[in-house]
């Protein structure tokens, strides 16, 4: 609704024109502080230590099924390359158990995703196997 006031100032719906030229200002202030924030830079990646060549290899146990792991968002978002060493054992029933990190760098980036990729696989029935090794790079 329109109404005329004897200041020059015009009512829009209620408000005054000051009072939604100052919300333009403001809001277009918010604005940009938004775009200059989401447009930084990512922060630069995390060192990584280079892959061990002296921890001993695990059993060789070869899947039926596997799902890959996933590149977190945040080493995505930064660039972030890494490795994870996961060690499992194979239940009778193909199924994965006793999971653990052996080693990873850097540390806690790309542990969960390894573990959780590993978790979902299967391999071929029979006699349990112990001490099985996984190695995960992760590289843009």
């Amino acid at each position: 609704m329109w109404a005329a006031s004897g200041r020059g100032t015009v009512i829009l719906a209620g408000r005054s024109t000051r009072s939604l030229d100052r919300m333009r200002k403001l809001g277009g202030t918010c604005i940009a502080a938004m775009v200059a924030y989401g447009c930084a830079a990512p922060p630069a990646p995390l060192p990584v230590e280079p892959f061990p060549t002296s921890l001993s290899k695990g059993n060789e146990c070869v899947p039926i099924s596997r799902v890959d792991a996933r590149y977190p968002r945040v080493a995505l978002n930064s660039a972030q390359s890494g490795w994870v060493i996961v060690d499992h054992d194979v239940a009778p029933d193909g199924t994965v158990s006793n999971l653990r990190v052996v080693a990873s760098s850097p540390k806690g980036i790309f542990d969960g995703q390894a573990v959780a990729s590993v978790r979902q696989w299967k391999f071929p029935p029979g006699a349990p196997r112990e001490g099985c090794r996984l190695e995960f790079r992760f590289q843009m």
